[in-house]
């Protein structure tokens, strides 16, 4: 009683938290954090372990987040029915999978019929899932920090990195560094939301939706934002225009929801409901 009675108070004092319980992982260590989601018979995106809300230590399960849409069959607007997290992306590995309830899942505010290439549609593009019974293979790993929008960086950096599926090695890596920054007015992405990021991390192939933008301040990296989409003006030849070397955000650009109070709001709902 007195467990789930602290993570109610947790519920109710967000803003005064921090964002994560501050595992430190470091570039070598960072794709022993990363999966695949599986959904209905096929591969449909990519997503991160990270750290529990404070307070969650003391539970079996292990916390992801991912993009809201890759649940959905983005055709019919229907969601997908069975879906699974595998570790690494390595679901033909016995003790590298596991099965994704939707008692244990909470998508943002997604519209599976608008068009997800429109910088306004990301904003409810996220998901959080809880783990009761993770992969055996994931135990001995740790899970990426949170980076809270008090420690998001202000301007453009050069040191962010993908975290995600990699169709040609057919396994989760991590590619970087990069260059990431917050959207803004003057760019592409407009600055429609707070928690709008844009980056030239990686180039957008099928399969890295729901991955991690990760940030290195220092020697060890945390969860900055999820990777959602990418956007490019018509004439602009989409991912080509995404090089690292001449990166204009006002052209084209790689799309992320950042990881704020209204992510961290699911991810307490589930780790209070995970102690009833």
């Amino acid at each position: 009683m007195k467990t789930r009675l602290a993570l109610l108070v947790i519920v109710l004092s967000l803003a005064d938290l921090p964002a994560s319980q501050g595992s430190e992982v470091s570039l070598f260590d960072a794709p022993l954090a990363g999966g695949t989601i599986y959904c209905d018979g096929a591969r449909r995106g990519s997503a991160v372990m990270v750290d529990g809300p404070e307070g969650s230590s003391q539970l079996a399960g292990v916390f992801i987040v991912s993009a809201a849409h890759v649940f959905y069959d983005l055709h019919s607007g229907q969601r997908y029915q069975d879906c699974y997290f595998d570790y690494r992306g390595l679901e033909h590995l016995p003790g590298y999978r596991a099965t994704l309830s939707t008692q244990w899942l909470q998508l943002g505010d997604f519209d599976p019929r608008e068009d997800p290439s429109q910088a306004r549609n990301g904003h409810g593009d996220w998901a959080v899932a809880y783990l009761p019974e993770p992969p055996r293979a994931a135990k001995r790993h740790q899970p990426i920090q949170l980076a809270g929008p008090d420690e998001w960086p202000v301007s453009r950096s050069q040191e962010f990195y993908l975290l995600a599926w990699d169709p040609d090695s057919q396994r989760v890596v991590t590619s970087g560094p990069c260059e990431g920054l917050p959207s803004t007015p003057a760019d592409i992405g407009g600055g429609l939301w707070p928690g709008q990021w844009l980056d030239n991390c990686g180039d957008g192939r099928p399969g890295s939706s729901g991955g991690g933008l990760l940030w290195k301040d220092g020697e060890y990296l945390s969860l900055l934002a999820i990777r959602t989409g990418a956007h490019w003006r018509l004439g602009e030849p989409g991912a080509a225009a995404n090089s690292q070397a001449n990166w204009d955000p006002a052209w084209s650009a790689n799309t992320s929801r950042g990881v704020d109070g209204e992510v961290l709001q699911a991810m307490l709902q589930l780790a209070a409901s995970a102690v009833r």
